[in-house]
């Protein structure tokens, strides 16, 4: 016999969490497009005027008193998943702390991404909405989920990628289907808002070739590759961060030490590669087949520092240039076109620093297409199947229950 009470409450469910999905997609795609547009805006003023990496120093100072100022002080992307899996809310303060902070720092030259600032913008302001809503403490992870996903979405124009990112960073497992739908629903509004506000998606053409015995090998090893790279880069962010930690106990001196060095080091590397994210070098790499051997460890290095400091953006970005970077440098050695390594290192530094196996997989094929789908998958897999548990995220958590 039909439980038609049953019936009716999922139906309430779904209108509920739909609707939640597109004001939070609205929402996301709003506040996505402006620091979009804002992060482009001081990067182009910084390259014009390389004099302003002077005040990087300042600009780690100011953040630091950004955050005590609002309460937020040594909250982050850590925050959020710690929140989205205890079903706890997060400040709203977080929002405009990451926001201004992030600007900052690419204003001032720091080494460092934009999905940091994405995942927390999201997910401060989603917690904020899901109240507004009056939803129930147990469903925050699914408010907070949605509000991750809309940001992410629209920032790379990767709608699918986002909502499976969102959706598995916190634990391998299958979540509910009620935090996959807010979180698809929010990412496809808010890729839609800022590509109609002008936010152009992330997408790279890349040559593709057949997979053949000799390059079915060639991609594994270059998987292996991509594994050790993944795992120098978060090893040495975290190692960076315990050691300045340890040497200089005053956060205000760590942050001038740290930045003083990365602008010492910039003063020497003068054309500002590794500085702000860097995507133009990451479309070199992929498009043109154009890389130094030595970016992807100067890239880890300014980003570690960067970081350590206190400065603010995030860590994928600086992993698609090391990725991207390494592979059109090695992949030819090995006789793949450097198009296709470079966008295999791109995703599988990527996939090692985050563990999110399907999420690398769907941000591939949005941002490169199905043409190197083999190539991807296989890269993808080596990488997860020889990275360890560890990487940028602390609070993530491996599945080993049915809870």
């Amino acid at each position: 016999m039909l439980d038609y009470q049953k019936i009716l409450n999922n139906a309430k469910d779904f209108v509920i969490w739909i609707i939640f999905g597109i004001v939070t997609g609205v929402v996301s795609g709003l506040i996505g497009t402006a620091f979009h547009l804002a992060v482009d805006y001081v990067t182009e003023i910084r390259m014009e005027h390389f004099q302003i990496i002077f005040f990087m120093p300042l600009a780690a100072i100011i953040i630091h008193y950004i955050y005590r100022l609002l309460k937020v002080d040594g909250q982050g992307t850590d925050t959020i998943i710690k929140a989205a899996l205890n079903k706890k809310e997060v400040s709203l303060l977080l929002a405009p702390a990451i926001f201004a902070s992030t600007v900052l720092t690419h204003f001032t030259g720091g080494s460092a991404g934009r999905e940091g600032a994405a995942l927390q913008i999201g997910g401060s302001i989603s917690s904020s909405l899901g109240r507004l809503f009056h939803l129930e403490s147990k469903d925050q992870r699914s408010v907070i989920l949605a509000g991750m996903a809309g940001v992410f979405a629209a920032l790379f124009g990767t709608p699918i990628g986002a909502t499976i990112f969102a959706t598995t960073v916190l634990v391998v497992s299958v979540n509910e289907e009620k935090s996959f739908m807010a979180a698809l629903v929010s990412a496809l509004v808010a890729d839609y808002v800022a590509k109609m506000l002008g936010v152009p998606p992330t997408r790279f053409a890349v040559e593709t070739i057949a997979l053949t015995p000799k390059t079915f090998l060639v991609t594994i090893v270059l998987g292996l590759i991509f594994s050790l790279a993944a795992n120098l880069f978060y090893r040495t962010n975290h190692f960076a961060e315990h050691k300045l930690s340890h040497y200089f106990k005053n956060p205000l001196i760590r942050s001038i030490v740290a930045t003083s060095i990365v602008v010492i080091m910039t003063l020497i590397f003068s054309d500002m590669r590794y500085n702000g994210a860097g995507m133009n070098i990451i479309a070199k790499a992929i498009e043109q087949g154009e890389a130094n051997y030595y970016d992807f460890l100067l890239k880890i290095i300014f980003t570690a520092l960067t970081l350590a400091a206190g400065l603010k953006g995030g860590e994928v970005v600086p992993s698609f240039f090391i990725g991207a970077t390494l592979g059109c440098v090695v992949g030819p050695i090995f006789g793949l076109p450097a198009s296709l390594s470079a966008a295999m290192g791109m995703i599988g530094v990527f996939c090692g620093c985050t563990n999110t196996l399907l999420a690398s997989l769907v941000l591939a094929i949005e941002m490169f297409g199905v043409g190197g789908l083999p190539f991807y998958a296989l890269c993808l897999t080596v990488v997860e199947l020889t990275s360890t548990d560890d990487g940028f995220y602390h609070a993530q958590r491996q599945y080993c229950s049915n809870k």
